[in-house]
């Protein structure tokens, strides 16, 4: 009993310091490596923190768990002890990065400095996968938890090397599982019919787009790729606001993100009847959904970037796509939604002037029995949207990259 309290104190406190941010140390190099002798100096501590906990919550008669975000109350409120220290890994991305520091502040001041988050950096995800699958196998519990992307899920939880949050997220308040859509909570969290992340992130992406500029010129959001080139080639170059527009704004240098943005578009025009069907590959025989239809996809890519910014070949998604719709000097763009929580932060012109949208899909599908391209139909799209001006158009919205959460080691 006393273990499964420890570990339900312990799965809290991440949890909502990673949803809530912390006073963040950040390692500025590889994973910082935890000797036996830092985690014993940082045993006592923590058991006296927790210590201190257990008696705020018997004084509190409101109180149904041991949640290390109360802020006053009766009973000793901490003050003379070291701070709590949290071990966490983090792969070195600024988009990352930022989106876990956003609220560091505020949740340092909620825990009344009671909390420390030592963050450990990797420059890149294959050595995250690493780190996490190293410190599973090993057991050594160098980490306390890890914000990462599900890929790694299946390996962690197999090497016991992520804690089950299943209790937790059916019995805590501050959990409501059932705002996380169904399928992300089915197939990115979960493992084996057990919850071992907590989602953050959906990563799916969405089409954003200036509703000021597309009002101005007359224009509706782009409901097909064809259409979004059209938009992009009306409004680009255009002098909105004392701002010259670019159409579209993509990145497309390689080694960013840019492998994303095809997928996206190819799964339009390849994935007709749902995600059991496969997109890259025929999930029935492995064929590769290829040709007609990789060169559909690279001909509406070509068609964007001629309306795009100057920099979509030479930059990275937080200038391209983000940089410019902040600054108002561009219409349109498509990635992940974390554009929007950007959108509200200082120094961007968007706020109630940012447009939110399913990205387009395609007229266009491939046909697997010929190989040819055709027009969308009911029974090759049953899931296609018909519109009465263009027809059916197909849609195959992406969870690229499945997103990202927070995993409690199993092992600390």
């Amino acid at each position: 009993r006393t273990y499964n309290a420890l570990n339900m104190m312990k799965v809290v406190a991440l949890l909502l310091l990673l949803l809530l941010g912390a006073s963040f140390h950040i390692e500025p190099t590889l994973a910082r490596r935890l000797t036996s002798h830092d985690n014993a100096r940082q045993r006592p501590q923590q058991d006296a923190w927790l210590q201190t906990q257990r008696r705020d919550n018997e004084n509190d008669t409101n109180s149904t768990d041991y949640c290390p975000c109360r802020q006053g109350g009766d009973g000793d409120d901490g003050e003379g002890m070291e701070p709590l220290t949290m071990q966490i890994l983090v792969v070195d991305s600024p988009g990352i990065i930022t989106m876990v520091k956003w609220n560091a502040d505020d949740y340092y001041e909620h825990t009344n400095g009671r909390v420390r988050i030592n963050i450990n950096l990797v420059p890149n995800m294959p050595q995250l996968f690493a780190e996490i699958e190293e410190d599973a196998r090993s057991g050594g519990g160098l980490f306390d938890a890890y914000y990462t992307n599900p890929v790694i899920l299946g390996s962690a939880a197999t090497l016991g090397g992520f804690l089950d949050l299943t209790d937790y997220v059916k019995e805590s308040p501050y959990s409501d599982w059932t705002d996380v859509l169904l399928a992300l909570r089915t197939y990115v969290t979960s493992f084996e019919d057990k919850i071992y992340i907590i989602l953050l992130d959906g990563d799916t992406h969405t089409m954003f787009y200036r509703k000021d500029v597309l009002d101005h010129f007359g224009l509706q959001p782009p409901r097909t790729w064809n259409e979004y080139t059209q938009v992009a080639k009306t409004v680009h170059g255009s002098v909105f606001n004392n701002i010259t527009l670019s159409g579209s704004c993509v990145s497309r240098i390689q080694g960013d993100h840019a492998m994303y943005w095809y997928h996206l578009v190819l799964s339009t025009i390849t994935q007709t009847k749902g995600t059991s069907s496969g997109s890259l590959f025929d999930t029935q025989d492995m064929t590769p959904l290829t040709g007609k239809a990789m060169v559909e996809m690279l001909r509406i890519h070509e068609e964007q970037s001629k309306y795009g910014t100057e920099d979509e070949y030479t930059d990275t998604i937080n200038h391209v796509h983000n940089g410019h719709m902040n600054d108002g000097s561009c219409a349109m763009t498509f990635m992940w939604g974390d554009l929007f929580r950007r959108s509200k932060a200082q120094g961007s012109i968007l706020h109630d002037k940012l447009g939110v949208a399913p990205t387009p899909g395609s007229e266009l599908v491939l046909d697997r029995a010929t190989g040819e391209l055709v027009p969308c139909t009911r029974e090759l799209c049953p899931y296609a949207k018909y519109y009465e001006d263009i027809g059916f158009v197909n849609s195959a919205p992406y969870a690229a990259n499945g997103g990202w959460g927070a995993a409690i080691s199993a092992n600390t």
